[in-house]
């Protein structure tokens, strides 16, 4: 049985196949399991892994991201009821 290591896997997708997309349109929707948006997370925000367990995301919350120019995050933010 094959294992992937999911850091690697996750942030290299998004990064080779999420991230461009939003060269070409205003708005995407993107929807991740909560493992894989943590790792996406701390690599997007620079976060240490050491913090880790003090970085937390609630479940089946959605989250806006504006990204620069550059694709880097500018701004977060919860939409909450």
């Amino acid at each position: 049985m094959e294992t992937k290591e999911p850091k690697k896997d996750e942030v290299h997708y998004w990064h080779d196949q999420i991230m461009p997309k939003f060269l070409s349109v205003s708005t995407l929707l993107v929807v991740v399991e909560d493992s894989a948006i943590r790792e996406i997370f701390q690599n997007m925000f620079n976060i240490d892994s050491s913090d880790k367990f003090d970085f937390s995301i609630p479940r089946a919350t959605p989250i806006v991201i504006e990204f620069n120019k550059s694709l880097n995050p500018v701004k977060s933010y919860y939409i909450l009821n």
